[in-house]
């Protein structure tokens, strides 16, 4: 888990919420998590993604530019 504060306490996303907000479609997220490319939860049925999880994940697909390289 990318923080190390309890998963209840933090923001916790349904794929619809987690698909808005990262602006990426639904069968791309559940791709993701049947390749477990991307950090999320199973419960039951529902996948469910933890938002600093997420943030964590967006960052570590960020590719810097030649500037920064």
């Amino acid at each position: 888990m990318a923080n190390s504060e309890p998963a209840l306490r933090q923001q916790v996303l349904t794929i619809d919420e987690a698909a808005g907000k990262l602006r990426l479609s639904k069968s791309f997220l559940y791709k993701q998590t049947c390749a477990r490319a991307i950090p999320f939860i199973k419960i039951g049925a529902r996948v469910l993604f933890l938002e600093s999880d997420l943030s964590a994940w967006v960052e570590s697909k960020r590719v810097p530019s030649s500037i920064e390289a």
